[in-house]
């Protein structure tokens, strides 16, 4: 991790994992990849209302509200 840490263009304030290796390493924050998905979406377009993740081993199509709330469509 500290050779990804020494590339980054400025100091780093939070290390915040997801996916199925989150627990494998000490993070300051640990959230599931929709989480990710909902928060990182609504901050880069916040005029988006859907983010659809198509994985290797699974998709899942996330719904993101006006105010930055999110559920996965069944």
């Amino acid at each position: 991790m500290e050779q990804v840490l020494g590339k980054a263009p400025g100091p780093v304030e939070k290390i915040v994992a997801t996916g199925y290796g989150r627990v494998s390493f000490s993070a300051d924050e640990i959230i599931s990849e929709i989480t990710a998905h909902a928060k990182g979406g609504n901050l880069l377009f916040p005029d988006a209302r859907t983010v659809i993740d198509i994985g290797g081993q699974d998709s899942k199509i996330t719904r993101i509200d006006d105010h930055g709330g999110y559920w996965i469509l069944p």
